[in-house]
């Protein structure tokens, strides 16, 4: 009678084992924070805002995403403009602002930043190329979008691709050209990755296969007084005593006695 009542000690009940493996499939098939914000903004399912790039192309997005996570869409949809009230929001090319890349191609993948923490590149024959370009024009959308850690993702993204010399030779000269004809203040997190990777090449620049980099280092003087700055003086190694973070300070930013945190933007002494 009492073996009657004991469990079944042979093994776990098979409808129970079904349950609890179909319960573990289920948790570890959920997808990361990544894949279903690129899955959000591909489908575009219960979007009900239209960004309108420059070029006239249009993105679904999420209101609720854009206010969380950019400061420049969060005062859109407070002003009680009719653009917040219709959510629909054009971004237009400006003369005030020459230096913005508004297109679809760019502002597609600021959204992709702000849904999933990263953005896709180019993979074609000229990618290198494109995602130079690709990295700066996000450093600069990070700016005026307000999207938060999208300057320092792209400017992170330059800083590798700019490390491969055979390739960033042959289109050195556009990317000098890209980072100095844009105001030093939108491309701060840019240009100093730019001038430590052509300092470290000091030497080489005086060679006669260089000479269209020199050109071009000719027509922005200030890229060319910075990578002289680069070569004869060293990187300061610097702590910022607000957000805890070390960053490396180039010696071509030595235009001031202070920097901002590369991190949290507070003020510091080079002293």
């Amino acid at each position: 009678m009492w073996r009657a009542l004991l469990p079944n000690m042979s093994g776990p009940d098979p409808e129970l084992q079904s349950t609890e493996e179909d319960e573990e499939e289920d948790i570890t098939s959920l997808p990361t924070r990544e894949e279903a914000g690129r899955e959000m903004l591909e489908s575009g399912y219960l979007a009900d805002t239209t960004v309108v790039c420059a070029d006239g192309q249009e993105i679904m997005a999420h209101s609720h995403l854009l206010v969380c996570y950019s400061v420049y869409f969060r005062n859109a949809f407070k002003s009680g403009m009719q653009e917040s009230k219709h959510k629909k929001f054009k971004l237009e090319n400006s003369s005030s602002d020459p230096h913005l890349n508004l297109g679809r191609d760019v502002v597609y993948r600021a959204l992709e930043y702000l849904y999933s923490g990263s953005c896709t590149e180019h993979q074609d024959a000229d990618a290198f190329s494109k995602n130079i370009h690709l990295s700066i024009d996000l450093h600069v959308l990070g700016d005026y979008l307000h999207i938060g850690g999208l300057r320092q993702y792209a400017a992170s993204r330059f800083g590798e691709l700019a490390e491969d010399w055979v390739q960033l030779r042959p289109v050195l000269p556009e990317a000098i050209k890209a980072i100095y004809s844009k105001p030093g203040s939108v491309v701060s997190g840019i240009w100093p990755k730019l001038v430590v990777v052509l300092a470290r090449q000091g030497r080489r620049l005086s060679h006669p296969d260089m000479a269209d980099c020199i050109h071009t280092l000719r027509d922005y003087g200030d890229c060319a007084a910075d990578v002289m700055l680069g070569i004869v003086q060293r990187e300061v190694e610097k702590h910022c005593n607000r957000c805890g973070n070390s960053f490396t300070v180039v010696e071509g930013e030595r235009k001031k006695s202070y920097f901002h945190c590369f991190h949290c933007g507070r003020r510091l002494s080079f002293d």
